[in-house]
């Protein structure tokens, strides 16, 4: 920092700026420690005493005992990464607290740092000991006020270094160098340069003006249409400013689907959730490794469920685009939940167990180093792939931003050898992962690839021994990805735009709470002909709806359905007892268990908040209000691997939130009080003037229609209401007493320069 804006300083300026730049960088850290120097309390500096602090914390839920007999020695067992699922062993740290002050840990952290890790401040613990005996006196904050004190002294005073040029010296003015030709300078340029030089102005190319670019224009300036009169015309009077509703941040709300429907009257496009044409059935080699993995439940329910896993038939997974862009227009980024007429209702983790059955319990999804030869790394794995002659030679990666659909295809289980070695089972299982995670559980933009991110991940799993499977928490990631999509895709009206994340998810969530397009369903899945004699081969709540007959409906419908949504038309607790019970009298799978943890979802980069507090009439209690406008969450720019690398900067940036996720049985949702009717009309009535509950456009000031001579009569009325009346009514009488209704009607909104026979001779001529 001392340098900073020297670059075309003579060498003698150089020098003195960084001596000028050295005593005020020597000033102002002496003042900010010599504040701490008074203050008793304060023995360290700001750095090592945040440090202390969170280690302190995370030596908390640590647990020490003594092994030592003569000596303090300790074995700290930290926490436990699996809590459920697959059983794993705890770390394991090894302390040892001298009496001459000195302590050691396996992690050999104290050594290296002069500081006590959290092993040790567990050790200290158990011992009464106070921690800070452990610290090195380098941290204190006098050695860093004896460090920051010194005095620098100016060279002034003992001779000028400076030497005036007696000889002229002309100095070209650089507005008029020539800028053809051979380059002046061949010093490479760098961010310093640009820093110094600034951010170039906006120069318009219409006007020459700057500040302001051609777009900017005041003769290209058109105004929006909510912004236009009836003509289309800015001159005809602008149009008054709706008021965003409290619960929604201005910003968001501007470009949000519900907005350019209910406010501007767009006709929107539906999103493209299409499930993939070809699909990659499960081999029995490959069942121990997903078993370990917590997969295996899921992957039979993407096949089809039970009943096609005994072979009655592969009914088709199909994905209703006209529904999943309905949720769209209701989810809210701000809160990260739907806003519907009867609350916020959001799919949370205990969605994702019961409908999905993916694992909630291990390592977060966080983000991997794939090194630039991915593609040439993948060529090579797979070309020994043992597989049948009459495929034919193996067809070359195309050029993709990850591993391609068309080169996974080519190995399938089908298209092994009978008698195949293990490594092609191994590699045949790797392109089934990656084929399920990138076109089922973490669907991108795109319909031809995956991202390669998810490299890693699979290829564990498949070199994995059958008894030692790493688990992660897959359900976790796949709700982390559909939140990110869903908040990135609240904001689109491109008629080809992709929903991105798990569409699966959101389709039976949708029909296992809300009473809108429930398809017809078969309940052979339950039965007990199809139980196996694994935990795995047990059904799922969203079995029911995995592979149905479709009710189709359009996407208009959906819209208005979930307009008129009201509480009587969603099943709140679908999970309980009594409903599991009746649907599943012979048990579900193991895995599909409640989770109402508040801690933030990892999945890559990505980190997206869960909120159950916002949508606790799902859990069966009372929701509590007000509720906060808007979640502390992760922006998409802060967080987003758009023309940037693949490189470790990620997995440092995520690793605290990878950590949290580790102590996210904590951090859990404490209720107040059950649900009860007359809390849940309160809190409707404070919810619904604070939010956007209906996404179909209503004129909120309609202009009145002007009758005039030609006006014809709505005959298709008469005839409606004639048709619905007793038999044997006279259609003539019902045309008489709505011909005398019309008539008051338009006597009292017609011109005064039409008179009343003139009115009755047109309404009499039409009837007869």
């Amino acid at each position: 920092m001392v340098m900073r804006s020297s670059r075309g300083l003579p060498l003698v300026g150089v020098v003195e700026f960084i001596l000028y730049g050295c005593a005020k960088y020597f000033k102002e850290r002496y003042m900010s420690i010599s504040a701490d120097l008074s203050n008793a309390s304060v023995l360290f500096g700001r750095t090592i005493t945040k440090y202390m602090e969170t280690k302190t914390d995370k030596a908390q839920i640590h647990n020490a005992r003594l092994l030592g007999t003569r000596e303090n020695r300790f074995e700290v067992s930290c926490r436990d990464r699996s809590r459920r699922g697959v059983r794993r062993e705890r770390t394991v740290q090894e302390t040892v607290i001298g009496n001459d002050g000195t302590a050691h840990c396996s992690c050999m952290k104290p050594t290296l740092l002069h500081l006590p890790c959290s092993h040790v401040l567990a050790t200290c613990r158990e011992l009464i000991v106070d921690p800070t005996n452990f610290v090195s006196t380098f941290y204190t904050k006098g050695a860093i006020a004896a460090t920051w004190n010194q005095e620098l002294f100016g060279y002034g005073m003992v001779r000028a270094y400076t030497a005036s040029n007696e000889q002229k010296c002309y100095i070209p003015n650089p507005a008029l160098k020539r800028l053809k030709g051979r380059r002046q300078t061949r010093r490479i340029r760098n961010g310093m340069d640009e820093a110094e030089a600034g951010k170039r102005p906006k120069q318009c190319t219409q006007c020459g003006a700057v500040g302001h670019n051609y777009k900017k224009y005041p003769e290209n300036a058109f105004p929006a249409a909510v912004e236009a009169g009836p003509s289309g015309n800015a001159t005809d009077g602008m149009a008054e400013e709706v008021p965003t509703p409290e619960l929604l941040d201005p910003v968001v709300d501007s470009g949000h689907r519900s907005y350019m429907s209910a406010v501007e009257h767009r006709h929107l496009a539906t999103f493209q959730c299409r499930p993939p044409k070809e699909y990659l059935e499960l081999d029995n080699r490959w069942l121990q490794r997903l078993r370990g993995a917590g997969l295996l439940t899921f992957c039979c329910l993407v096949e089809g469920g039970p009943i096609a896993r005994h072979g009655r038939g592969r009914p088709r997974l199909m994905i209703d685009n006209s529904l999943i862009t309905a949720l769209v227009d209701r989810w809210r980024p701000e809160t990260h939940t739907f806003h519907m007429p009867c609350g916020e209702m959001a799919p949370t983790l205990r969605d994702v167990s019961y409908l999905l059955g993916l694992p909630i319990a291990g390592t977060a999804v966080g983000p991997r180093v794939v090194p630039a030869s991915w593609k040439d790394d993948l060529e090579i794995r797979f070309a020994g792939v043992d597989r049948l002659d009459d495929l034919g030679a193996l067809e070359p990666h195309p050029n993709a931003r990850g591993p391609a659909k068309a080169c996974l295809l080519q190995f399938k289980a089908t298209s092994l050898h009978p008698d195949t070695d293990d490594e092609s089972v191994r590699r045949s299982l790797e392109a089934y992962r990656l084929w399920l995670f990138g076109f089922i559980m973490f669907k991108n933009g795109t319909s031809n690839s995956v991202d390669k991110v998810l490299i890693p991940y699979a290829r564990e799993i498949a070199d994995a021994p059958e008894d030692a499977v790493p688990l992660w928490s897959w359900g976790s990631a796949v709700l982390a990805a559909t939140y990110r999509g869903l908040c990135d895709a609240c904001s689109k009206d491109e008629s080809n735009a992709r929903f991105q994340g798990c569409a699966l998810l959101l389709q039976l969530w949708s029909y296992e709470r809300l009473a809108v397009g429930q398809p017809i369903v078969d309940h052979r899945g339950y039965e007990a002909q199809y139980y196996g004699q694994h935990d795995d081969d047990r059904p799922t709540m969203g079995t029911l709806w995995v592979c149905p007959r479709e009710a189709r409906r359009t996407y208009p419908s959906f819209v208005v359905a979930l307009d008129r949504l009201v509480a009587e038309d969603v099943i709140w607790e679908p999970y309980s007892a009594a409903a599991v019970g009746s649907r599943a009298p012979y048990g579900l799978f193991s895995l599909c268990t409640s989770n109402e943890t508040c801690a933030s979802l990892v999945y890559d980069i990505y980190i997206e908040p869960h909120c159950p507090h916002r949508a606790m009439r799902q859990f069966g209690y009372a929701q509590q209000f007000p509720v906060p406008r808007g979640i502390d969450r992760v922006t998409p720019q802060d967080h987003s691997r758009f023309g940037q690398p693949c490189s470790g900067t990620w997995v440092t940036k995520v690793e605290p939130y990878v950590e949290s996720w580790d102590n996210a049985h904590q951090d859990v949702v404490h209720p107040v009080a059950p649900h009860t009717d007359w809390w849940y009309e309160t809190f409707l009535t404070w919810y619904r003037p604070r939010t956007r509950c209906h996404v179909t456009y209503a004129d909120t000031q309609p202009v009145p229609h002007e009758s005039s001579s030609t006006d014809a009569y709505a005959r298709h009325r008469d005839e409606a209401l004639a048709g619905a009346g007793p038999p044997g009514t006279s259609h003539r009488f019902l045309h008489s007493t709505l011909d005398l209704t019309y008539l008051k009607a338009y006597k009292t909104t017609s011109s005064t320069s039409q008179t009343w026979n003139t009115t009755s001779t047109i309404s009499l001529a039409l009837h007869s």
